[in-house]
């Protein structure tokens, strides 16, 4: 017995939506990055000054501005990452689950495809396939290197974070700040990549349901 196409799902609304949360996320994590050089560039000039030098106070009071601003930013970047996480994994479960509404014939389900963002260790691969499988069986309308750039800088965005934490608790401040700045950047670069393929997927797979 022939099993029944599942219906399509538009996905018009919530990929626009994960499009503006992800240009938001990149939006922030370019500041942060920004905003890291200059607490660089402060913590440079005051260990180019002695301890004694006047100007030194005036640093100083800079670099507790610079760090409230940086918790501030760390603060609206999280908020940022949970209102884009749920709105990403529903629109990956239904761009997952129009696949086969497209009569594609995809490897898992869309529940398992949207697992493996929870499963540890697989969660490092498993979510790179399924967004591979749902770009080719979507007629490739982006690069697969837009879904590798985005899921490389993604991945090296977590690490770099981790290692600018064990510098912060072994005391090294200034790499810290380099590495948050790093990570930073790379998140920001990853989630307009991100934008990118959701964009391009779901113009992609639009066009094709309302053919059928």
């Amino acid at each position: 017995m022939v099993s029944e196409r599942p219906t399509p799902r538009t996905l018009r609304v919530v990929g626009l939506c994960v499009v503006t949360l992800l240009c938001a996320d990149a939006a922030l994590g370019l500041i942060a990055a920004l905003h890291s050089l200059i607490e660089q560039r402060l913590l440079g000039q005051l260990d180019a000054m002695g301890p004694t030098e006047s100007a030194a106070g005036r640093l100083i009071e800079s670099l507790r501005e610079a760090a409230r601003r940086r918790r501030l930013l760390d603060q609206a970047t999280l908020a940022a990452t949970f209102a884009t996480a749920p709105a990403f994994l529903v629109w990956f479960h239904r761009a997952y689950g129009n696949l086969r509404a497209m009569g594609e014939s995809p490897r898992t389900t869309p529940a398992r495809a949207t697992l493996g963002w929870f499963i540890p260790l697989g969660n490092l691969y498993l979510p790179y396939r399924a967004a591979q499988e749902i770009r080719t069986l979507s007629g490739n309308p982006t690069s697969s290197w837009v879904v590798f750039g985005w899921w490389i800088l993604w991945l090296l965005s977590r690490l770099t974070e981790r290692l600018a934490a064990l510098a912060i608790d072994g005391g090294n401040l200034t790499e810290a700040i380099s590495l948050h700045g790093a990570a930073a950047f790379e998140a920001s670069c990853s989630a307009i990549l991100g934008a990118v393929f959701v964009a391009r997927v779901t113009r992609a797979q639009t066009c094709d349901l309302e053919r059928s």
